[in-house]
């Protein structure tokens, strides 16, 4: 191979690289980071299926109970926090200390 082929060779995997950045990026930005079914506006489930591993970690896999509409979803930046009954108490004095959901 000359250096003229090698060149063009560089190029195109280049463009083909810049073009899959480009679609992630794209695709990171169309997903969403929501709890609520976009069918029928209820909450939904987090999953894992067995494919799951193929999911970026920023990723979580969602599904509906009521309407069984299933879907990707960004996971929040914040975790969800839901009462329990514990010992300590919290701000408000009711007893109850929030904990993480998954």
């Amino acid at each position: 191979m000359s250096r003229f082929e090698l060149a063009i060779v560089a190029i195109f995997s280049f463009l083909v690289f810049l073009r899959f950045i480009v679609l992630l990026g794209l695709s990171a930005a169309i997903v969403r980071p929501v709890r609520r079914c976009p069918a029928c506006f209820d909450a939904t489930v987090a999953f894992r299926p067995r494919w799951h591993r193929l999911l970026p970690p920023a990723f979580e896999w969602r599904w509906c109970p009521k309407c069984h509409w299933e879907g990707p979803a960004r996971r929040l930046a914040t975790p969800v926090l839901q009462a329990s009954g514990g010992s300590a108490t919290s701000p408000e004095g009711s007893g109850d200390v929030p904990e993480r959901t998954r």
